[in-house]
């Protein structure tokens, strides 16, 4: 079952259990915050964008560019490509694992810290 993302036109799986932490509005704030104060420049479009995505990859970490490119629906997956190279040139995201068809993208201690998380 999928149900709308809350931030955009987007699908998120329900069936992943979420912290009520992470659904929290003052999160959401705080991933707002967070984008603002780390990219001078975008347009609030593309801030929009990249706050969503950073929410999904907080929710589902571990995942590859085309998994969000599912998730999320906010653009082509060069977009989603070009928004991860950002978050993670900020440092608010990170690959781990051995190779891309292993690894995934986790947010960062820092941006937990930024965040209160």
């Amino acid at each position: 079952m999928v149900i709308p993302h809350p931030l955009s036109s987007g699908i998120v799986n329900s069936n992943r259990e979420r912290s009520n932490t992470i659904n929290d509005g003052a999160i959401d704030g705080a991933i707002d915050g967070a984008i603002d104060g780390a990219i001078d420049g975008a347009t609030k479009s593309t801030k929009t964008k990249l706050a969503i995505l950073l929410k999904v990859i907080l929710e589902n970490e571990g995942k590859r560019t085309p998994d969000y490119l599912k998730i999320t629906n906010i653009g082509s997956e060069r977009t989603i490509e070009r928004y991860i190279v950002l978050l993670k040139e900020i440092g608010f995201i990170e690959f781990k694992g051995t190779s891309s068809q292993t690894g995934g993208y986790y947010t960062t201690q820092l941006f937990k810290e930024l965040i209160n998380l």
